[in-house]
């Protein structure tokens, strides 16, 4: 982690500049962002990214965007449990399983809503898979 308290310090201090609605998705580490330059230049090096999930979300979508995605995530954890005791163990468990995984490496990688990223990729997977149900699929073959 070295370095990184260090961008996510001057990250929350952009933050605070946009605190409601963020500076848009994947707007904020643009080329010519002036936010950005800011946080480059207080860390000393060319800062490709917050280094955290989190913190790039609230950059991105601000805290309406980061609960609702916290909330999202949340509530598909919830539904994943019910589906253990009554869908399908397996699944059920290894959702679980890799919704923690993702969870624990959105504190220190930017994978969370970033495009052509194999573990946003998967989260989105589990995430469709905990709001649908077997008996709301038929099976058309």
């Amino acid at each position: 982690l070295t370095g990184r308290t260090d961008i996510w310090e001057a990250v929350l201090k952009a933050s605070s500049e946009r605190p409601m609605l963020g500076y848009g998705y994947n707007a904020f580490w643009g080329e010519g962002s002036l936010p950005a330059s800011w946080v480059r230049n207080s860390t000393q090096w060319d800062v490709p990214s917050a280094h955290h999930g989190w913190l790039d979300l609230l950059l991105e979508l601000g805290w309406v965007g980061a609960l609702a995605c916290g909330a999202v995530l949340a509530i598909a954890g919830v539904l994943h449990l019910f589906r253990i005791t009554r869908e399908g163990r397996t699944e059920g468990w290894w959702s679980l399983a890799y919704l923690g995984t993702f969870l624990l490496l959105s504190l220190s990688e930017s994978v969370v809503m970033t495009a052509q990223n194999l573990p946003w990729v998967l989260c989105l997977a589990i995430l469709a898979r905990a709001f649908t149900s077997r008996r709301n699929q038929s099976a058309t073959f």
